[in-house]
């Protein structure tokens, strides 16, 4: 993993989720305001805060289907998020998803070959899986008429096979509306660390775990949201930094029982847990790899990556927060409000 070039935005995201968050921002604006126009709502110049709230209203509006039932005067799902999951690509995403399957699966004719580790090769046929599943469903909205097709041009494997993708099909939008809406709904929650919902990004989780801990420190100050900047950096790097040593020990051709495992659950573990001992132990050998690793990642000086690594080896996410309010409340003068986090956070620990 490539960690040369990293580096994080005012709010503490790296390079990776500030793209997607800023490409997924823009269409969630954009589709706010169009509510707000269709409430007959001047929208120029309305900032974030208005159109969460608005969007927020629809989100609460709108049941989500896969667990109750709407009533008959609630906006559906579909016809309320459908554009917002266009916009932000969600139905293609979850169509080549499902080809890639039916494919590793046998339901496509055989004349398309099978799986391979080739990736080019698995590429170039699953573009052209993609462009044979696009025509049809282009040519006609009936699934009829798509499981006619898929027979009429040898698509599919037989009848059966021909039949289960036009079903799973027809269901692309619906499901896709509805991962809009969970979009939507973590956005308007916690801001734009939601916007990471349901994306490629591998940290997503964990950032949403310092949401909760901002909701139990309860503290409003001035200087909050860059304490929270610094420990989604802090806790971004760190994950990096186990990722990359998976990678690394295996270069190392070590036993598969010596291959350091990337477990994210440090960060959550209670301190002095057998499983975090454990995983302690294992880091032994790669230390001095971990904190030069640690230090790239973070863009730190090796002395904090240090403090940092075995901060969070220690006490996870609670012992970061009080690490973190302990050296910010030295650069503030309001530091009330940082020994308060330490002193709220120590008992978690």
């Amino acid at each position: 993993m490539d960690t040369s070039n990293i580096t994080y935005n005012p709010e503490g995201f790296d390079t990776d989720a500030t793209g997607i968050i800023s490409s997924r921002h823009s269409k969630l604006q954009v589709f706010a305001r169009l509510l707000l126009v269709q409430q007959e709502v001047d929208s120029l110049g309305i900032g974030d805060d208005v159109l969460r709230t608005t969007l927020r209203t629809v989100v609460d509006t709108v049941q989500d289907q896969r667990y109750s039932v709407v009533s008959v005067d609630s906006p559906m799902i579909e016809t309320t998020f459908l554009p917002l999951a266009q916009a932000l690509g969600i139905p293609e995403k979850i169509r080549l998803q499902q080809i890639r399957h039916w494919w590793k699966a046998g339901l496509f004719h055989t004349s398309f070959g099978k799986p391979t580790r080739d990736k080019e090769r698995s590429g170039i046929i699953l573009n052209l899986l993609d462009e044979q599943v696009t025509t049809i469903l282009n040519s006609s909205p009936d699934k009829t008429t798509w499981y006619r097709q898929f027979c009429e041009k040898n698509v599919c494997r037989d009848d059966s096979a021909a039949t289960r993708i036009s079903r799973t099909l027809d269901n692309v939008n619906p499901r896709a509306a509805s991962v809009a809406l969970d979009i939507a709904r973590a956005w308007c929650t916690h801001g734009n660390v939601g916007l990471l919902t349901n994306s490629i990004y591998p940290y997503t989780h964990e950032l949403l775990r310092i949401e909760q801990h901002r909701t139990t420190i309860q503290i409003k100050t001035t200087h909050i949201n860059t304490f929270i900047a610094t420990l989604r950096a802090d806790v971004a790097a760190v994950l990096r930094m186990l990722d990359d040593l998976v990678e690394a020990t295996r270069m190392m051709e070590k036993p598969a029982n010596q291959i350091c495992i990337a477990d994210h659950s440090v960060l959550h573990q209670p301190a002095y847990t057998s499983v975090r001992r454990k995983f302690r132990e294992r880091l032994v050998p790669v230390r001095e790899y971990c904190i030069a690793a640690l230090a790239q990642c973070r863009a730190c000086d090796p002395t904090e990556a240090t403090i940092l690594l075995d901060t969070v080896f220690a006490n996870g996410i609670a012992g970061l927060i009080a690490w973190r309010a302990s050296t910010l409340s030295e650069g503030h003068a309001d530091t009330f409000d940082w020994h308060r986090i330490k002193h709220i956070a120590g008992p978690l620990i």
